[in-house]
């Protein structure tokens, strides 16, 4: 169970960090 956890922690943490890094290219672009 916790080689389970482990991969779908990472791709939570993924996704929070490719929509931090969207954000921030809208910021630049604006």
């Amino acid at each position: 169970m916790k080689t389970n956890q482990a991969p779908h922690k990472n791709k939570g943490s993924l996704v929070d960090f490719l929509i931090k890094n969207e954000s921030r290219e809208e910021d630049k672009n604006e």
